[in-house]
């Protein structure tokens, strides 16, 4: 005789299985896929981080060496959003203050020209995730209903403490051009947004998202289009 189950150590999943089953034949909208991942008899399939970050202090810097940003403010902004996402996605165990490195910004001369390793060194930080503005463009007046306002960057993870010079400062990711994240915000989107900060936070939430998840494992939607 073959191996049968014992009924009473699946109460939960004959249930649940039920209940699936039931609904969809009831016209629930449940698909055939998601009819499996409701019974929980299958894990939803997760995205892996990229790159790991240290346990130990992270910067996050943005360097606009190309004077690209006509709002002096976007660089802020963005380095304090990211260090939002990272945080409340646990991505990075200590994360330096964007205030602290406000007050650098503003105290050391030639701030802008200082290399992120020697930025990293200065502020305590054994790695920092570095981002060089590639383009900006965003207005509060808008007169079309495509891409108003974009914001892009090429985003690298130094080694603040290697003391070589060299590729081994670059831990992540492996082009020396870094990798590239932009986004776009519709004609829409920015006439709602109305004001300056409004779209620049906007711009700068969702920037930082996507440059997040390249920092932390996470559950893959159904449906999900990277």
């Amino acid at each position: 005789m073959g191996w049968l189950p014992n009924r009473r150590q699946y109460p939960r999943v004959t249930s649940r299985l039920g209940i699936v089953l039931v609904a969809s034949l009831a016209g629930c909208g449940y698909s055939g896929g998601e009819a499996l991942f409701m019974t929980g008899l299958f894990q939803r399939p997760k995205v892996k981080a990229e790159f790991k970050l240290t346990d130990g202090p992270v910067a996050v810097i943005v360097d606009d060496f190309g004077e690209l940003c006509h709002w002096p403010e976007a660089p802020g902004v963005l380095e304090q959003r990211v260090v939002d996402e990272l945080s409340k996605h646990h991505a990075a165990t200590r994360l330096i203050s964007p205030m602290k490195i406000k007050t650098m910004r503003q105290s050391y001369p030639e701030f802008d020209k200082r290399g992120f390793r020697e930025l990293g060194r200065l502020l305590g930080a054994d790695q920092v995730v570095a981002m060089e503005v590639r383009a900006f463009e965003a207005s509060v007046e808008v007169r079309t209903i495509g891409a108003a306002a974009r914001m892009s960057v090429a985003v690298k993870v130094i080694d603040a403490r290697e003391q070589a010079e060299g590729d081994r400062v670059r831990l992540w990711p492996a082009g020396r051009a870094g990798e590239t994240v932009a986004v776009e915000l519709d004609g829409s989107q920015v006439n709602r947004a109305k004001t300056q900060d409004a779209i620049l936070e906007k711009l700068a939430t969702a920037l930082a998202e996507k440059i997040a998840r390249k920092f932390y494992e996470r559950p893959m939607a159904d449906f999900e289009k990277e």
